[in-house]
């Protein structure tokens, strides 16, 4: 799918192999959300990926940038503000990290419930095992450590947050 870059990401029989299928559209809602909440957009209504005016049955993904160029007279891609979104999602995690001690620890425990009681749309439960492995590719594909959940010196740089990255570091919390 053009906006994933992976195709298994809308087959509803791949769970969690491969854990790619379920952590590239995570990552990318994720971002995507932290972009609508900065530009004030309504979250039922963007980003838009589905539309059913075109021949294809996709919106356009890049509406997004356009209106945000049109009011501000900035050129963006949507590229751009998805990293923007990344941006800001990893600035929160370090938040998190250095306020509260957050960890792949925190993260594990604050899903248990899934592991123990079934859904109630189908009765399944979250398979523990699969899930952990989709935890760590998610981790692997945010730049994290997989063992921590911190973010890595290496990712905060890339994303222009050294003086983050500085800080965990001075506290022991670098990925």
């Amino acid at each position: 799918m053009k906006v994933y870059g992976d195709p298994n990401v809308l087959d509803p029989s791949v769970e969690y192999d491969p854990p790619e299928a379920r952590a590239i559209p995570a990552i990318w809602h994720t971002d995507m959300g932290m972009v609508v909440d900065s530009l004030i957009l309504c979250d039922s209504e963007y980003p838009r990926i589905f539309g059913s005016t075109s021949k294809d049955g996709m919106a356009d993904i890049e509406l997004m940038a356009k209106l945000f160029s049109a009011c501000t007279g900035v050129d963006v891609s949507m590229n751009e503000l998805r990293k923007a979104g990344e941006r800001i999602f990893n600035l929160l995690r370090a938040i998190d990290v250095r306020n509260y001690g957050r960890s792949r620890r925190i993260d594990e425990s604050t899903i248990d419930a899934g592991f123990n009681y079934p859904g109630k749309d189908d009765g399944k439960m979250l398979d523990k095992q699969k899930f952990l492995k989709l935890l760590e590719k998610y981790y692997e594909l945010r730049g994290w450590n997989k063992e921590s959940g911190w973010p890595t010196r290496e990712k905060l740089e890339e994303l222009g947050l050294k003086d983050v990255a500085d800080e965990l570091e001075r506290i022991g919390r670098i990925g």
